[in-house]
Parts: C-alpha cells; structure tokens; sequence
C-alpha cells in the first residue's frame, strides 16, 4: 500500500480510514516507534528516492530511481528495495551495496518484528532475519505468507486456499484449515468471523452472529468493538465473546489503540473512548484518526490538525492532508502539494515533494 498523503477528498479520506481502521489489527499499535525512517523525493525534479529519518534529516540520498522502484517500510535500519520484479536487502549504513548477493522475487516487509518471509522463484517460501540469514523453509504446499505481527505470528495460506498461523522459528502453530482467519493482535485470532482462537489454535470463545456484528478487526487487552445487531450500537466484548460493557454513544467505532478508541455518534461526528468506554473527548470531529500513542488526526474549520486523548490541540487544523502513521512521535502532514514533518510543538522539521514508500505485507511462492 502506498505510503501517500491523505487530502481532504472526501471519498479518498473515506477509504483510507476503513483501511487503517477496520482491516488492521491492534498490534500495528506500536508501529510507529519501529517506523523510523521515510524513503522520499526531496524535489518534483528529482529522479532518486532518498531515505530521511524522524526528524527530517537526509540519511541515504537520491540513491534508487524513481521509475520502476520502490522502497518498503524500514525496520531496524533495513528495507528493501523493489525494482524489475526482484527484492534486494538494503541498510541506511549501506545503502549502495545489497546485504546479500541473493535477490527475491518477492519479500514480506520487515514492520513489527525482525523476521519475514522471502520467495525464490521455484523454491519454498523461507523466514530470514533482518541479517537475511534463513531462519526456516516452509513447506511448498504454502503459497503465501503475511508479515509477522509484533507478537510473533503471521497469516500463511496453502495451496487449497486455507489460513493457517506461524511463527518466526517456522513452526506451524495453527495448521491451514480456515477459510478466514484474521489476527487481532496478542497472539488471538477470529477463525471464520465468529471463533476466537489463541495461537495454538485453541477454541477461546465465540462470537454469537445473531446478537453481534464484526465490524472491525482488532482486539487490545482482551477487548474488541462490535456493533449489536439490535440497538445498532456499538459494544465491547472479550476473546470468550462475552459482553463486557456498552457503547451507549457510539454508532460506529475503530478498534481501540493504545488504550483509546475513535467513535462515530449519530450526528455522524467523531469523538474518543478510553479504555473503559468511557467519553474522553466529544464528538465534535467530522473525521477523526487514531494514530496511536494517544495521539489523533483530526478535521476541524477545513483542515487537518492532532489532537490528544484530552482533546487539546497538538498541531493547528491547517492542513490539507496527512499520513495514517506516525513518523517516530513526529507527523506526516501535508499542504499545498508538499510534505512535512511535524514535531508535537507543531514546528515543521523537514519539507518534501515525494513519498516513496509503498509497503508490500505479503510474500507470495513463484513457480
């Protein structure tokens, strides 16, 4: 997916707040403090991706090209340089010279944790490190491999099209036999939008389809947000499928986060959960986006701002767009076609014309 500014087009901020909300798990929570590095393009007459780091300085500079290359999420110092159908491992220590002489057809990003997933044309599908030493060969029968959450299990599909759930030394913890599974984080997973199962596939509880509705994907200390299929709101229920408490106000709501949760009301404003469901901030927000660490984008007079879980302005509402994720505790923000960093006393750091980055979650076998 790739890593753009969102503007304030109605549709394309729609879109993107389903995709950041509702079909990721809570365990992106942490993504930010590992998301360290950006690859840009510092000028529109630039034909070179560079790599800046969380404050805005230059750390590799208009190494790869721009046309037909790509750059992935940097983890610990590494990323992957995508061009003419083949994956290459670089280091911002070294970014004029692979760490390994192999290339790949195709490689899950590093992003939670120092483990992914590499396929060779014709061969198994394989974990490396972030060294890109092997770790473990699959089994061929697997066609496709997501990348590791940051509590160590990823999503791997056969051959008949099963989900099933590995971890990083390759053993295969939940053997492919669902036809959906998604991972919510803390080593829980939904099997078939109604089970939940702990990583070894044990059947934790179930979620009644009569009485609720899946709306999002994602579960944080034992809790996850539905919506009751009779009063139309929302409320948060534990891996046994028990109801733990109501969401009176809330009509719609994003998975909780760092302990916070956005909520929709019926006026079709955006306000924010604690923990306990409690009503942090108001709604009062046309859209609202919980980055993470207690910290939301939100819309407010025409243009884009943060705010914390107090409801106090971090960066003034005179944006254009911004980034889903943030950059170390720092902003993506963006405003008359340009980029910047933006630090939490609402300074801009760093001003470019080009994100570069498209992040790439998933390795796929090649025959």
């Amino acid at each position: 997916m790739k890593k753009n500014i969102i503007y304030i087009a109605v549709s394309m901020i729609a879109a993107a707040f389903l995709l950041s909300s509702c079909g990721k798990s809570n365990s992106e929570e942490d993504a930010s403090a590992h998301r360290e590095y950006l690859a840009v393009g510092l000028s529109n007459s630039s034909h070179k991706w560079s790599i800046i780091d969380k404050e805005g300085n230059v750390v590799v500079e208009t190494e790869y090209p721009t046309t037909g290359a790509s750059i992935s999420n940097v983890f610990d110092d590494v990323y992957w340089v995508r061009s003419n159908g083949r994956c290459q491992l670089f280091s911002v220590n070294q970014p004029n010279q692979p760490l390994l002489d192999e290339e790949h057809a195709h490689a899950a990003d590093f992003i939670y944790c120092g483990y992914t997933f590499v396929a060779t044309r014709k061969q198994p599908i394989r974990i490396i490190n972030t060294k890109g030493e092997t770790v473990a060969t699959l089994p061929e029968s697997i066609r496709e491999c997501h990348s590791f959450g940051k509590d160590g299990y990823a999503l791997v599909k056969d051959e008949s099209r099963n989900f099933g759930v590995v971890d990083t030394s390759g053993k295969m913890t939940i053997e492919p036999s669902y036809s959906k599974l998604a991972p919510l984080g803390d080593g829980i997973f939904l099997a078939e939008l109604h089970q939940f199962l702990d990583a070894q596939g044990n059947v934790l509880g179930e979620i009644d389809p009569q009485k609720y509705a899946v709306t999002n994907l994602g579960m944080e200390k034992g809790k996850m947000i539905v919506r009751n299929a009779d009063s139309r709101q929302c409320c948060v229920i534990n891996q046994r499928g028990e109801e733990l408490f109501a969401l009176p106000m809330a009509a719609d709501a994003s998975p909780y986060r760092g302990g916070y949760a956005a909520f929709r009301d019926a006026s079709d404003l955006w306000g924010v959960l604690d923990d306990d469901g409690n009503v942090a901030v108001l709604p009062q927000y046309p859209m609202l986006f919980n980055v993470g660490g207690g910290d939301f984008i939100a819309m407010a007079n025409g243009g884009f701002g943060v705010i914390n879980a107090k409801g106090e302005t971090v960066v003034g509402f005179n944006y254009e767009g911004f980034d889903v994720e943030k950059l170390g505790e720092n902003f993506v923000m963006g405003k008359s076609y340009k980029y910047m960093i933006v630090n939490r006393q609402g300074k801009e750091l760093a001003t470019f014309k080009k994100i570069g980055q498209i992040d790439s979650p998933v390795a796929y076998y090649q025959r």
